[in-house]
């Protein structure tokens, strides 16, 4: 007979186990998880499938961290409400506090709160291709890890860029189509 404080009757539910999200920046001398080089966050709104979200999926590998709605940014926030174009300039506040970028459908911008999200020093990125499978092709058009990787590979980071893209197959691509913009 089963105790109704054993956890185990009828209306028992499983514990809920919170697990850390994998790391794949493991140090090459060690076999212990570091940080990456570069702080990324981003705020989500919750419009993208998540089996196809850039932004989830950085999240998961423990490249960039989330922000709340109303939560403002240090950094360099990559935003297409931005007034200035980002530039080799702001190395230094991308090295010192990181990127931001906007989790959100491109479908769906008119419902972004943008009074509450942002910061100091929004920055809008230049003439860019998606690589991506839901907008290849498309100019201005980029996700969440390629506006990042533009970003990190703008202030002169390519290395920062190359790891956050190592996880997304058009990553390569989306350097190779927009290197002669990147590159200046």
């Amino acid at each position: 007979m089963r105790h109704k404080k054993d956890g185990l009757g009828k209306n028992h539910k499983k514990p809920r186990h919170h697990h850390p999200p994998p790391q794949n920046n493991k140090d090459e001398n060690s076999n212990t998880v570091s940080k990456p080089p570069f702080k990324a966050a981003c705020w989500d709104l919750g419009h993208c499938d998540p089996k196809r979200c850039s932004g989830k999926r950085l999240m998961h590998f423990g490249l960039m961290r989330e922000l709340s709605i109303g939560q403002k940014f240090s950094g360099v926030v990559i935003s297409s409400n931005a007034k200035s174009l980002l530039s080799p300039t702001d190395k230094q506040l991308i090295e010192q506090y990181g990127a931001a970028v906007v989790e959100c459908s491109w479908a769906r911008t008119s419902e972004v709160p943008w009074s509450k999200i942002g910061g100091k020093c929004e920055r809008l990125l230049p003439y860019l291709i998606a690589a991506n499978p839901t907008n290849y092709g498309r100019p201005w058009r980029l996700n969440c890890v390629e506006a990042l990787a533009a970003a990190f590979y703008i202030c002169g980071h390519e290395d920062w860029a190359e790891a956050v893209l190592t996880h997304f197959n058009y990553g390569q691509p989306f350097l190779e189509i927009n290197a002669a913009v990147l590159k200046r």
